[in-house]
């Protein structure tokens, strides 16, 4: 589709997201993707508007194929689910959000904050300028807050014995480490999706922050981790596994930093996903061309430090969409290895689907190049009825201490509580 492009400078880029986040409000489909950063490749990219729509739980990806040959921007999201397509797996846990294993929308607009330019791509009926009037422009409504208390699916009692039942799989051999996850939830709630990811997003300023508006279904999203990225001929996957509370104190805090680039534990546990991501890529790559640039390398968020590890690959430039995600999909950081028996076990000591949680919020750029996140610190909202849940996790393997993952899992879910205060 032929698109009108038009750049503009002298743009107060802080003012403008802002807008932006209220303005998403206005429409069935939008979604924004939030770098926090102005050095990065894009600053922020804005959708919003839909000419087209895929959604679907069947032959998912054989879809996408054929919407993504139509060459134009594609905004949307993978569920956890989609693995079922993928791996003919079944999944018989309670569901809390209906979505499907995937959607995608082709947006009317196109917002792209690079390098101190802000570019708008609109439908051919619009104009550029009246729609950045619109944004700046734009009045939110005020919404009544009513939050009830969120409560665990799972009490600690029975999150520590499943860690010790999870470790008995361990040392039978029939996993060597796997992603434990639960959930708190709220029933009868009514939140303003745009106040709280301000709020979220003010706490934790992550690279690959969402706020993703697909009709009632809201995922607010303050994610670090990047699943699956393409440039070219290139493909990279950046696993997260190591995680440590910042600390105000500055010399405290680099001790912290210290101790967490030389824990064992926290490193095999990365180590392990490299392995399993190495060999996901393999699938799709030209041979030789696997490559870990960065192994378990910090880095700092404004609440947490983060081991990251970045692994690429080289593809053949016919290679579908469809072959990189049905290699890589779902990211080994929220399985586990081996992969397959891991999201059995998962489907046995969870007691609720995943859902969109440990899925991926993305987008498709004309030319064939995408960036994709990895769906963890994460609030789901069904506006329609009033209804919220958070996913939080860890991967547990034979060295951990029951105790110590129950308090990652709170440390992972404070932000998103405060942010709903």
């Amino acid at each position: 589709m032929k698109r009108i492009i038009k750049n503009f400078r002298k743009v107060d880029f802080k003012s403008l997201k802002q807008k932006i986040i209220y303005h998403s409000r206005a429409y069935d489909h939008s979604v924004l993707l939030n770098s926090n950063s102005d050095s990065t490749e894009n600053e922020f990219i804005y959708a919003y508007g839909c000419i087209d729509l895929l959604s679907s739980s069947n032959q998912s990806l054989k879809k996408l194929d054929n919407l993504i040959n139509d060459k134009d921007w594609l905004f949307g999201f993978f569920s956890y689910d989609l693995k079922n397509e993928i791996e003919n797996l079944v999944s018989s846990n309670f569901t809390f959000h209906s979505i499907p294993n995937i959607s995608f929308f082709k947006p009317k607009v196109v917002v792209i904050a690079k390098n101190g330019l802000l570019t708008f791509e609109v439908c051919s009926d619009l104009n550029p300028q009246q729609e950045l009037n619109n944004i700046l422009n734009y009045r939110p409504k005020s919404v009544e807050k009513k939050i009830d208390n969120l409560v665990s699916r799972v009490s600690k009692k029975k999150y520590l014995q499943n860690v010790k039942a999870i470790q008995d799989h361990i040392k039978k051999g029939d996993v060597y480490e796997l992603n434990y996850c639960i959930d708190y939830y709220s029933e009868n709630s009514r939140i303003d999706p745009c106040n709280v990811y301000n709020r979220l997003n003010s706490i934790t300023e992550s690279p690959m922050s969402t706020l993703f508006k697909f009709k009632e279904i809201n995922i607010i999203s303050s994610s670090p981790e990047r699943y699956i990225s393409k440039r070219n001929n290139r493909v990279f996957s950046q696993p997260i596994k190591g995680t440590a509370r910042r600390n105000p104190n500055e010399l405290i805090d680099k001790q912290i930093r210290i101790l967490l680039t030389k824990n064992i534990k926290e490193k095999a546990e990365n180590h392990m996903i490299v392995d399993l991501v190495r060999n996901d890529l393999s699938r799709i790559s030209e041979k030789g061309k696997v490559k870990v640039t960065e192994l378990s390398k910090l880095y700092s968020f404004k609440n947490v430090h983060q081991l990251i590890s970045t692994i690429e690959c080289e593809i053949d430039k016919n290679t579908l969409v469809s072959q990189i995600i049905e290699s890589t999909f779902p990211m080994g950081s929220m399985t586990g290895a081996p992969k397959i028996k891991s999201m059995k076990l998962i489907d046995g000591f969870e007691n609720v689907s995943r859902g969109i949680y440990s899925g991926s919020v993305g987008y498709f750029m004309p030319n064939g190049d995408f960036d994709f996140n990895v769906v963890i610190r994460s609030i789901i909202y069904d506006s329609n009825k009033e209804k919220l849940n958070l996913n939080i996790g860890s991967a547990i393997t034979y060295n951990s201490k029951a105790e110590n993952e129950y308090n990652e899992c709170q440390l992972k879910a404070e932000a998103m509580i405060e942010a709903l205060k």
